[in-house]
């Protein structure tokens, strides 16, 4: 057979495999350096949450250090397939039962004993599509202790779906929120692409 006859075969192959694998769905590619995880849902913790589509999250390299600045710092997306509405009320809803099925899932798994009716939603404000909240949390992964989770919400409605974007710390400073920030800025400009 002749090489050019070969090649184009080869080509054609390269290209059909390309276009026939589907692109993993991102919106968490930066901050650099920050673990990854992406949940599809169900959320095994959380099986009370009914939406389809998944989360991702970057965990802060000293997310789980109690003596540090970005102790608990972490930034996470949803994806909410085929939703048309996600407010307060279903935010409120969301945050309630995903951080008290959280605590109880890592608190069962180590043996420790806790009452998530401690875990409390605080909704605190709305700017245009962005809400504030604070989220009483026992922090089950390391040694139990309550802490008030920061929490700032974007809401965008692209398609059929509801990507909502979060930034979470306990640190109330300036310099761990002007990090969270400029992420911000730059993953909400990948959102609206």
């Amino acid at each position: 057979m002749n090489k050019k006859y070969i090649y184009t075969i080869l080509f054609l192959f390269v290209t059909v495999l390309g276009f026939s694998q589907k692109k993993e769905e991102s919106i968490l590619e930066i901050p650099k350096g920050w673990t990854y995880e992406k949940i599809e849902f169900p959320l095994d913790f959380a099986k009370n949450i009914s939406y389809e589509g998944f989360e991702e999250l970057r965990f802060s390299p000293e997310m789980f250090k109690t003596e540090k600045e970005k102790y608990f710092t972490y930034i996470f997306s949803l994806v909410l397939k085929n939703t048309s509405k996600f407010e307060e009320k279903e935010l409120t809803d969301f945050l309630l039962k995903y951080y008290r099925g959280l605590s109880k899932a890592v608190a069962d798994g180590s043996g420790k004993k806790i009452d998530v009716n401690e875990i409390e939603v605080h909704f605190m404000k709305k700017k245009d599509n962005r809400y504030f909240y604070e989220v009483e949390f026992l922090d089950t992964f390391t040694d139990g202790r309550k802490i008030t989770l920061q929490m700032e919400f974007d809401v965008f409605e692209k398609d059929s779906d509801i990507i909502v974007l979060a930034l979470v710390s306990p640190n109330k400073g300036k310099k761990v929120w002007n990090e969270l920030d400029s992420y911000r800025e730059i993953l909400i400009e990948n959102i609206k692409k």
